[in-house]
């Protein structure tokens, strides 16, 4: 049986639906978004749905035929036709026929995802159900929380998609009709799929998010050594230079790269024989890095769906943890937080608290990330606006260095994660070692703990454990810089 997912891997690449097919059956789902309140209670709240029949897994169309007559909405409807198979959201019986709703976790759904409508389109009038009508149900991006969560603010309903690239809006019923689908031919050709072991590197393997099985079709990118022309960062004629002989990040052809600082500082290392330092900038940079107070900080957060607390917006992260150490003339401090529930002002307060009234606040990605979190608790605690600015305005960005290619080392294969840096500096200091290694489990280790206040006492000491590693790296990142512009 298909799905609407096999179908757009179908159309992505052949070979990344083959593969998809023959993986095995991963673990748990683990959702990035956090759902404190129910999506369907909101929106079955918005929709103003009285009573209704629900769908369960592994539902046939016999089951939905059977309940049809029984009442005007439907939950959660399976339908197959031609080996596709479908789920709707929601389905409301008229007189014209039925209106599909199909429901999203964002702000800004486009007609991007329009086939997913073509399908259920294909497979409802090839079983005879007439649809008078399309709607998507999305997050209200300018709502922010009072007390109570307001179901009707909350979501914005509608039958156009929201503009894209300055194309006007129109109806999705429209937009459906501009476009071919031929979903009869897509299924013929997947059943007839044969092994297609031919590998050719296209810009459909980064399109948007990188193909899961890039490295999996790709392994040289993994095991090239550090020099490879494979690592040039942004280069999308790298695979076209290195098929014709030109392996090495220092035979790149100059008229075929974007130009980039990051390429320059890559190619200028691999002809100075491993590293490049654009010394004046660095040291421009590093001196900002100055003063009797360094800290080094970093967050960590969980993203809910819905805004659980009073002056949250939906998809917002909500702090919940942080590791702190500060070098001064005498040696290095180090202070942590970690909170449960609506900590954010308790988040504040021991950050303020912590945090020295002077001096930089360096943290890795800062503009992208602890900047953020800190306006967004301005938004939401107005009477700490003039402290948390104070703390915005000292922040630095330690990335940049790497970003803007002021140093380059053929170690870091394209990459300058603080991860990737690290591994680099201290080849014993191994995230992989952690019990919790990464932001993600990071997550799902705070939602149990909070689930379960009764968890032992060492899956909270590993957690802290992974936030002090990312900040005590940090320093060490810090102080490899220094040593450099020092020699």
């Amino acid at each position: 049986m298909l799905h609407v997912s096999d179908i757009k891997k179908f159309l992505r690449c052949q070979r990344m639906y083959r593969l998809s097919r023959e993986e095995k059956q991963k673990g748990a789902y683990f959702s990035f978004f956090r759902f404190k309140d129910s999506v369907e209670t909101s929106i079955r709240a918005k929709l103003q749905i009285p009573c209704y029949w629900n769908g369960i897994k592994n539902d046939g169309n016999n089951q939905f035929f059977s309940a049809m007559d029984s009442v005007e909405w439907f939950h959660n409807v399976r339908l197959e036709y031609n080996d596709l198979r479908i789920r709707i959201p929601y389905l409301h019986k008229t007189k014209e026929g039925f209106d599909v709703y199909q429901t999203y976790i964002q702000t800004n759904p486009s007609s991007e995802d329009l086939i997913v409508f073509a399908a259920i389109t294909y497979v409802m009038n090839n079983l005879g159900l007439p649809i008078h009508d399309y709607y998507i149900a999305y997050l209200n991006g300018t709502y922010i929380r009072e007390d109570v969560l307001d179901n009707e603010k909350l979501w914005i309903v509608s039958n156009t998609y929201n503009t894209v690239k300055g194309i006007p809006k129109i109806t999705i019923s429209d937009a459906l009709q501009q476009k071919e689908w031929n979903f009869d031919t897509w299924i013929d050709d997947i059943r007839n799929l044969t092994d297609c072991e031919e590998v050719n590197k296209t810009k459909v393997c980064t399109r948007k998010t990188k193909c899961p099985y890039y490295e999996t079709c790709f392994p040289m990118i993994t095991d090239d050594d550090d020099d490879s022309l494979l690592h040039l960062s942004s280069c999308a004629r790298k695979f076209e230079m290195y098929e014709e002989g030109l392996t090495k990040l220092k035979d790149a052809d100059l008229d075929r790269i974007e130009g980039t600082r990051m390429q320059y500082a890559q190619i200028m290392a691999s002809r100075n024989g491993g590293r490049f330092i654009d010394r004046l900038a660095l040291e421009n940079f590093m001196s900002r890095l100055s003063g009797k107070y360094i800290t080094f900080v970093d967050f960590e957060w969980d993203t809910y769906a819905l805004p659980p607390y009073k002056g949250m917006h939906c998809l917002q992260p909500l702090p919940f943890q942080y590791s702190m150490h500060i070098k001064t003339e005498t040696g290095i401090s180090h202070y942590e937080y970690l909170g449960f529930s609506d900590c954010r002002e308790q988040f504040i307060q021991s950050l303020l608290t912590n945090t020295p009234k002077e001096g930089p606040i360096v943290a890795y990605n800062a503009k992208g990330a602890e900047q953020i979190r800190l306006r967004e608790l301005q938004s939401s605690f107005p009477e700490y606006n003039e402290q948390l600015q104070n703390l915005i305005d000292r922040m630095i960005d330690l990335s940049v260095p790497f970003e803007m290619g002021m140093i380059y080392d053929l170690r870091m294969r394209g990459l300058y994660s603080l991860k990737v840096l690290s591994s680099m500096i201290h080849p014993d200091h191994n995230y992989r070692e952690l019990v919790v290694s990464d932001g993600l489990k990071a997550v799902e280790s705070h939602r149990k703990m909070e689930e379960n206040p009764d968890v032992p006492k060492e899956e909270v000491t590993e957690l802290l454990r992974y936030c002090s590693m990312d900040t005590s790296e940090l320093l060490a990142v810090y102080q490899w810089l220094l040593e450099i512009i020092k020699a």
